[in-house]
């Protein structure tokens, strides 16, 4: 749990100084601005994919980390290493 938690700290300063020294995040080609009189919408709808995507990376990478480092078994694996519990 330590882990995950240095590990979503980092990604969130990474994410923090990528957005700080100028990555276009909330101005990509594909995000929807539209203006009329004196109302505005927004719709960041490719920042909003590019972040899904990002994040859904990440997530893979961890979760096969952690999988790999918690049992000897498969992953998902709830019966364990020697096989399902005779009761």
């Amino acid at each position: 749990m330590g882990r995950l938690l240095i590990a979503v700290g980092v990604v969130l300063v990474v994410a923090g100084l990528l957005v700080t020294w100028g990555l276009p995040l909330g101005r990509l080609p594909g995000d929807i601005s539209l203006r009329r009189g004196n109302v505005s919408f927004y719709f960041p709808l490719a920042t909003s994919i590019v972040i899904s995507v990002v994040l859904t990376l990440i997530m893979m990478f961890l979760r096969r980390r952690l999988a790999s480092d918690a049992s000897p078994g498969r992953p998902g694996d709830l019966a364990g290493p020697r096989g399902p519990a005779h009761t």
